[in-house]
């Protein structure tokens, strides 16, 4: 969901429900105990940017996004659909790239409430290999 935003410029978005019990089937971004995770997309989507650039993985399950933010910053959101981690070589044009943060949304950071929070850094330049968990969402930042 968070791809088809991107690529479809969406400048808003509204969640149908926003708290609902446990017992309520759960589609609510919060529940009596705290976030669901689908709240935490829309604090990765908050830090990706307005000026979309052309991104693509090539692989089937893996989805690429690229912006540039008003602070001048390159984001790079990636998606892995798969329930396997992979590996994926970075290649990027027209940037020098460099130490960037990085920001994920996956099962351990979700159940550990730190998704917001910077999962480590990493040096980005063309042919860095981008590790990316099963089911994950990366956002990683480049100044």
């Amino acid at each position: 969901m968070l791809g088809r935003l991107i690529r479809q410029r969406v400048d808003i978005v509204n969640h149908f429900i926003l708290e609902t019990k446990d017992s309520q089937g759960g589609w609510g971004i919060l529940s009596a105990s705290g976030v669901r995770p689908s709240y935490y997309t829309y604090q990765l989507y908050k830090m990706f940017g307005n000026e979309l650039l052309y991104a693509d993985s090539g692989e089937a399950n893996v989805g690429i996004y690229a912006a540039r933010r008003g602070d001048g910053a390159l984001t790079l959101m990636v998606t892995n659909l798969d329930e396997a981690a992979t590996s994926l070589p970075l290649q990027l044009d027209g940037h020098p790239g460099g130490t960037a943060d990085i920001y994920r949304l996956d099962p351990d950071r979700v159940e550990a409430g730190t998704v917001t929070d910077p999962a480590g850094t990493i040096d980005v330049y063309s042919g860095t290999l981008l590790e990316l968990p099963a089911y994950s969402v990366t956002l990683i930042v480049i100044p």
